[in-house]
């Protein structure tokens, strides 16, 4: 069976990427950081529809919290075949008057989060 890790899984397009490919046949790693009761959502979907999965939190801004989600695959004896860097965080409106640490927060989710996932 194939096994694909999405990141943000929880909402919007990586839930419907989830659900599609629990469909296929994947067993679908469901990552979310804050979204627990969407994530626990999105699996139900998947095991309704005759897919399997598991639910994996963490906050992939944080290097040290990648190498956790990245062990504890490696625990239940998974090696992925599919790696769906999804999650993205975004705020609306003026950027002139974001703060240093909202900016440092979306690039470091964004960016170098999705740089820690390949990693």
């Amino acid at each position: 069976m194939k096994k694909v890790l999405i990141t943000g899984a929880a909402k919007r397009l990586g839930k419907d990427l989830a659900i599609h490919l629990g469909e296929q046949g994947y067993f679908v790693w469901i990552h979310y950081n804050n979204s627990k009761k969407e994530a626990e959502d999105v699996l139900k979907l998947i095991n309704l529809s005759g897919g399997t999965g598991e639910l994996i939190q963490g906050d992939i801004s944080q290097y040290s919290q990648v190498k956790a989600i990245a062990e504890n695959i490696r625990l239940e004896g998974s090696a992925l075949n599919v790696l769906i860097n999804n999650v993205g965080k975004y705020s609306t409106g003026d950027i002139t008057k974001f703060s240093i640490q909202n900016f440092d927060s979306i690039i470091n989710t964004n960016l170098l989060g999705s740089y820690y996932m390949i990693q």
